[in-house]
C-alpha cells in the first residue's frame, strides 16, 4: 500500500446559476412590446454567457 503525504487538489463540479433577466412588457404599442421582447432575449443571452 502506498501512502501520499502531500495534499492534492480535487475539483468538484458546481452547478452554474444563470442570472434572471428583468423583462417587462407593459408598453403602449405592439411595436414597443416587440422591441422590449428583443431586448429581453438579448439580456438573457448575455446572462447565459456567465456560465460558459
Amino acid at each position: 500500500m502506498k501512502y501520499v503525504d502531500k495534499p492534492y487538489e480535487v475539483k468538484i463540479p458546481v452547478k452554474c446559476v444563470v442570472p434572471d433577466a428583468n423583462c417587462s412588457f407593459d408598453r403602449n404599442t405592439s411595436t414597443e412590446v416587440i422591441s422590449s421582447l428583443l431586448e429581453c432575449i438579448i439580456d438573457m443571452k448575455r446572462n447565459e454567457e456567465v456560465c460558459k
